[in-house]
């Protein structure tokens, strides 16, 4: 039995409730081999990529990537509903990469990602991003008689990158630009967990990312789908609402904690946020030693003439009884220990 689950345990048995046992989590693995989970897939994607093969690549970007295997099968599903909505692949296809968040998984987009959602709107012709080395001939120019021109060197080496930068062009016959030096790059990387960590794509495909953070740039001056902006903006940004997320019964995702608004409190119907709930404090404690990863001191199992050792304030709880007590009271007035009882 788990700290937590045993925590559970003992403020339900003082509270003289009885908890229902909770359902295992699924693995990762057994996440793609649910039922409802690929049902939810189903109703998600787009229909020109067939959920087989969606889950093909969700496969092997986890065996690419075992440390997935130490996150949450619930938020990797959440990823992966996200992928499905932005209609992504996931892994070597460079639109999108799961990647490892504590315990989480965090979809980040790629570069080729970004640039197929961008295309959506259609009102834009091309759009790309390329990298300048120090021997290639570039020259450009802001203003009213703004230019570009760049001139790759040919028949040696090309040296170092000194800057990147993108370029859309527009179905209406209009153009856009922007250079980025190396010092902005690496700002825009600084932003990112996985970029002030290196590791990800970020390690493993440098020149994708930097060129990815250059259509970040461009995102304001760009004609995209609200889907696409959204998708842009919130980029490498861990979600945990899994409101959007299709659930079924027996589905492992859990949205108790999900339907929230930003702020940690549930919003009704109307959007206010309701009536602060009543936080249990000994399943408060034990989150909060879970998550930084602290052993919660263990718990002898309950029986008819033994109360369990882990007390949250021994003060408050009757020592024979187990009844909830005030501050400084050792026990119940109606309790035969009571000395108040035997006087």
């Amino acid at each position: 039995m788990g700290a937590r689950e045993a925590v559970r345990q003992r403020a339900a048995q003082q509270r003289g409730e009885v908890e229902r046992p909770r359902p295992a989590e699924l693995t990762i693995m057994e996440a793609l081999s649910d039922p409802d989970v690929r049902s939810g897939l189903i109703h998600a994607l787009p229909q020109e990529i067939g959920v087989d093969r969606f889950l093909r690549i969700a496969r092997t970007a986890v065996k690419l990537n075992p440390y997935l295997m130490d996150c949450t099968s619930k938020s990797f599903v959440a990823a992966l509903h996200k992928a499905a909505q932005l209609g992504l692949e996931p892994g070597g296809t460079g639109q999108c990469y799961l990647t490892k968040y504590g315990r989480n998984v965090q979809l980040v987009l790629g570069y080729r990602g970004i640039i197929t959602l961008a295309r959506r709107s259609g009102d834009i012709l091309s759009i790309e991003a390329r990298e300048v080395h120090e021997n290639d001939e570039f020259e450009y120019e802001y203003g009213l008689d703004a230019k570009l021109r760049h001139k790759p060197h040919i028949g040696g080496g090309r040296g170092e990158v000194i800057c990147y930068y993108g370029l859309a062009k527009f179905t209406n016959g209009g153009w856009y630009f922007v250079v980025v030096d190396l010092d902005e790059i690496e700002r825009h990387k600084q932003m990112s967990e996985t970029g002030r960590q290196n590791k990800g794509p970020w390690r493993e495909h440098p020149v994708a990312m930097a060129r990815k953070t250059v259509i970040r740039i461009m995102e304001p001056y760009l004609p995209l789908t609200i889907e696409a902006r959204e998708a842009i903006v919130n980029d490498e940004t861990y979600q945990t609402d899994l409101e959007d997320v299709p659930h079924h019964a027996g589905d492992p995702i859990d949205t108790t904690a999900a339907e929230s608004n930003g702020n940690g409190a549930a919003a009704d119907s109307t959007g206010d946020p309701p009536a602060e709930a009543e936080t249990d404090p000994t399943a408060a404690a034990a989150q909060f030693l879970e998550e930084r990863g602290v052993d919660a001191p263990p718990v002898e199992p309950v029986t008819d003439d033994q109360q369990p050792t882990l007390d949250l304030d021994p003060d408050a709880v009757c020592g024979t009884c187990g009844a909830e007590t005030g501050k400084g009271d050792p026990h119940e007035p109606e309790c035969p220990e009571d000395p108040a009882a035997t006087e």
